[in-house]
């Protein structure tokens, strides 16, 4: 499959280098990178060229971009121009793959509804949609951990470290858990119900966030923290039932285990495995299934930034 990359620099999350690899990796075709303008764009294209996926063609137009014939995007860019390129891919019958949050446009009337507009659309035309949300791609190796583990838990916690603070990691990270809950029970009606902000505020470093996932097959008591920090051996950890999994990464080799205590596995790379599962699925060109991380992900993380804030607020009087 022949792809594109939007905004494929290192200037904020740096995924871009990686997603291209991923893409090579994968078995696939990348056929061009796009930066705003020509010099972000060599830069881009020099960037992925560097991390051994061949030469790439750089690109600074929608023009230019579209003459690449690419057959699927991945949409690596700042989350406020997701929405012109998820156009972009439907205008030209396109797959995407996008970084989360799908959209953020919260200020708009639609705003609550643009997953489910988005999800509606790219079905419509046949194309494949999905959220780079990595996480639940981690539950295989959670299992080989604890096998004995419900497969659909009755509670769920999650903690994580965004490397930035405020009401910023709220929007930059609870896509995350959004994604793990609506894996456990995909349900475009499922609902966020008594959920509370039990710490957090403007410049806070620590977020912690409790709900009821109410889907039609199963309710889901939430525990979330988000505890900020700029330290790059970051450390997750995630529970089902009390059952519980840490991810460490070596800071020199990158290396991922999942640990519980003294036990500790090897954990393969979430983000490829997404990356490659995307590109297959598009491939074959079967009936793609919805993806949960964008309709409801996408109304639940604007319900939870609206509750922050008024939280703010209310901290602020």
């Amino acid at each position: 499959m022949r792809v594109a990359i939007i905004g494929a620099r290192r200037v904020r999350q740096g995924l871009g280098p990686y997603l291209a690899r991923f893409v090579a990796e994968a078995g696939h075709e990348l056929v061009a990178v796009y930066g705003t303008r020509e010099a972000t764009a060599r830069q881009a294209a020099e960037e992925v060229e560097a991390v051994s996926v061949g030469a790439v063609r750089a690109t600074w137009s929608e023009e230019a971009v579209a003459a690449a014939e690419p057959e699927a995007l991945i949409i690596a860019s700042p989350r406020e121009t997701h929405g012109r390129w998820l156009d972009f891919a439907l205008a030209h019958g396109l797959h995407a793959l996008c970084e989360k949050p799908l959209v953020w446009s919260s200020g708009s009337p639609d705003a609550e509804n643009e997953g489910a507009l988005l999800v509606n659309a790219f079905h419509e035309r046949a194309c494949l949609l999905r959220v780079n949300t990595q996480w639940p791609w981690t539950l295989p190796t959670f299992r080989t951990l604890h096998p004995e583990a419900p497969a659909v838990p009755a509670q769920f916690a999650m903690q994580m470290p965004p490397r930035v603070a405020g009401l910023e990691a709220v929007i930059d990270s609870m896509s995350h858990p959004l994604s793990m809950l609506a894996h456990f029970a995909p349900d475009r009606d499922a609902r966020l119900d008594d959920l509370q902000v039990q710490e957090g505020g403007r410049d806070a470093t620590r977020w912690r966030f409790t709900f009821r996932y109410a889907a039609a097959a199963r309710a889901i008591e939430a525990d979330i923290v988000l505890d900020a920090t700029p330290d790059a051996a970051r450390t997750t950890t995630y529970a089902l039932d009390g059952f519980r999994a840490s991810r460490q990464v070596d800071p020199g080799t990158y290396a991922m285990t999942l640990a519980d205590g003294d036990r500790r596995i090897p954990l393969p790379d979430p983000t490829p495995r997404l990356v490659r599962s995307f590109l297959d699925t598009a491939t074959r060109g079967e009936t793609h299934p919805l993806d949960p991380a964008a309709d409801p992900g996408l109304r639940h993380l604007i319900e939870i930034v609206r509750v922050a804030r008024r939280h703010i607020r209310d901290q602020a009087q």
